[in-house]
């Protein structure tokens, strides 16, 4: 690859240390690792001696990973850090033990401190959970930031927009390599819209691995989506079914997580075809258990899928009262959006309520939103939805100035 996702990661103990070694082997150095260990009497920067070129691989980085493992402490060094992602308009994702009180007067005082308050935190139980979700978040990265159009639905955070969901579960912390690398192959292949030789190379994969009913439902579903990117709809919704079919014999949340993304799949496709009755029945259901795991991505997803679907029905016989319930659901997705610092989210669904507003005729309010929506693409350099926004407000400023 020509880029590589670039990450920072602050910590103070041996649960940084072990998430560093276990992102290189896992990620197979695709991925640009900085660290920076910052325990309370000492800097010792891994690759980098010098302060200012510390803080110059900050800058670069695009997304901050903070592990607090010492309850709620911060050395001054990591302290220092965090101010210097602060000011530079970092997304910090911060970690916190599973067994911390947040809601003691001295946890509030400590996250007010160092700047951090407001922030949702991320409660991880294991090392190995710790690990597996910046895994996730690099992977969505890596290989879908240049073409978010595929949701990568990895663990409990990923990439959305408006294409199929991608499941991948323990497919990255695998320890079958030859897995790992005819899977991420493929989905490079996808990346690329090589939907045909994607085919070929999950179809290899079922032929050739041993893999897990688990994993079998991350290659269906990832197989069902590369037909429905050719407009082959049967074939996917054949692969879709399967992996149904395979819930029954995996642990519940697999099932549930699983199941949840061939539901809004199939949703798609029976939109497509316009057949919005059921596909709104099946996005529903999907957004039923995404509620449940607690899954926020997944939710924002679903919420943007329905509003879709009422704001079509809208064109049909009860249009006001969908349009109400299309910009309901747009807005219940922006918050969500914004609650977990999702940017390409939050630009979507200000495009969607701005369409909406012009829907209804409400042109004013449909600038404002569309404006938005244009401000936060280019502030954060996101490509997906830009010219369509720009269309947008276009073709509505000059309907203001013919009337």
């Amino acid at each position: 690859m020509d880029e590589k996702f670039d990450a920072f990661i602050i910590y103070e103990t041996f649960t940084g240390a072990y998430l560093a070694l276990h992102l290189k082997d896992a990620l197979w150095k695709r991925c640009k690792i900085n660290c920076f260990v910052a325990a309370s009497k000492r800097d010792i920067p891994i690759g980098e001696k010098e302060k200012e070129m510390r803080h110059e691989v900050l800058k670069n980085a695009e997304e901050i990973f903070l592990i607090i493992t010492s309850g709620i402490f911060l050395s001054d060094a990591a302290k220092e850090e965090v101010g210097w992602a602060k000011e530079e308009g970092k997304n910090i994702r911060v970690y916190i033990k599973s067994d911390t009180n947040l809601d003691t007067d001295e946890a509030k005082k400590f996250f007010i401190d160092v700047g951090l308050e407001g922030r949702q935190y991320f409660k991880s139980e294991t090392k190995e959970e710790l690990a597996g979700d910046v895994i996730n978040r690099i992977l969505n990265r890596e290989y879908f930031s240049k073409n978010p159009s595929p949701l990568i639905y990895l663990s409990k955070e990923e990439l959305s927009s408006k294409g199929a969901t991608y499941w991948v579960d323990g497919i990255p912390k695998s320890d079958d390599k030859e897995l790992k690398e005819h899977y991420l192959k493929a989905l490079l292949l996808c990346k690329n819209d090589k939907y045909e030789d994607a085919i070929k190379e999950f179809e290899n994969i079922l032929r050739i691995c041993m893999i897990s009913p688990t994993e079998k439902m991350s290659i269906l579903l990832s197989l069902g989506n590369a037909y429905y990117s050719l407009s082959q709809n049967d074939k996917a919704l054949e692969n879709y079914n399967a992996l149904l079919e395979i819930t029954e014999k995996v642990g519940k949340k697999d099932a549930l997580e699983g199941k949840a993304s061939a539901l809004g799949n199939i949703g798609l496709i029976l939109k497509n075809k316009g057949d919005l009755d059921n596909a709104l029945k099946y996005h529903q259901d999907a957004l039923k258990i995404h509620v449940e795991i607690g899954y926020k991505q997944g939710e924002a997803s679903d919420l943007g899928n329905i509003g879709l679907i009422y704001s079509d029905k809208g064109d049909l016989d009860n249009a006001l009262k969908y349009h109400h319930n299309a910009l309901k659901y747009h807005q219940d997705a922006l918050k969500i959006d914004r609650e977990i610092g999702y940017k390409q989210g939050e630009a979507n669904q200000l495009g969607n309520i701005g369409i909406i507003y012009s829907d209804k005729g409400d042109l004013d309010n449909a600038l404002i939103y569309l404006r938005e929506a244009l401000e936060v693409l280019e502030r954060f350099n996101l490509i997906y939805g830009k010219e369509i926004i720009k269309n947008a407000i276009n073709f509505i400023e000059r309907k203001k100035r013919k009337n």
